[in-house]
């Protein structure tokens, strides 16, 4: 006898979001880095005050 076990759609989807929230905040952590010296030029301020 074979056991099958369905997963059900909201246990997908959580796996999904997290997913997807982990890489946005990889992604939004990069380009943050990448913008403070620009945005320190731009408003004159120091590293301690942008992040």
């Amino acid at each position: 006898m074979k056991s099958t076990e369905e997963i059900n759609i909201r246990t997908k989807l959580s796996i999904l979001a997290i997913g997807l929230l982990s890489f946005l905040g990889i992604l939004i952590e990069t380009s943050m880095n990448v913008t403070f010296p620009t945005l320190m030029q731009q408003m004159n301020v120091s590293l301690n005050t942008v992040q």
